[in-house]
Order: C-alpha cells, then structure tokens, then sequence
C-alpha cells in the first residue's frame, strides 16, 4: 500500500472532521430511529413522516460515505515535519 505524505497539522485537521462526520452519523441514526416511531405512533402521517426519513437516511449514506474517504486517506498516510 502506498503511503502518501502528511503534515502532521493536516492529519488533526482530517481527524476533527472524521470526528465532526461521526457524531452526524450518529445524529442522523437517532433521527431515523425516531421518524421510525412516530409512524407506529402517527399512522395517518407516514406519507410525510417517510419522506423526512428517506431524507435521513440519505444524508446518513453520505455521511457514511465521507467517514469511509476520511478513514481511508488517514490510513495511507504518513506523518512529516512541515
């Protein structure tokens, strides 16, 4: 595997945004959770509750997406002094 150079400033800035995309995750894990319910509590209401969930969980896949790219760069890279 091919390791590609990075500042050591550079590789905390990737980390705080992996971990600012992680607690989305997990917001937007909650949120689906949640429209989930409230169309067992809400039946007459599913019409509108399943779009608001598709839109979840679509923000939830690029999320997931961005954490996987973020996770894989910090994976191939190596610290250097700049």
């Amino acid at each position: 595997m091919t390791k590609y150079p990075m500042t050591l400033l550079g590789a905390e800035q990737l980390k705080e945004e992996l971990s600012s995309h992680k607690l989305e995750l997990l917001t937007t894990i909650a949120e689906t959770e949640e429209y989930e319910t409230l169309c067992q509590k809400l039946p007459s209401k599913q019409l509108e509750i399943q779009e608001l969930y598709n839109d979840a969980r679509n923000r939830y896949s690029k999320t997931l997406g961005k954490v996987k790219a973020i996770e894989s760069l910090i994976s191939r890279t190596k610290h250097i002094d700049s």
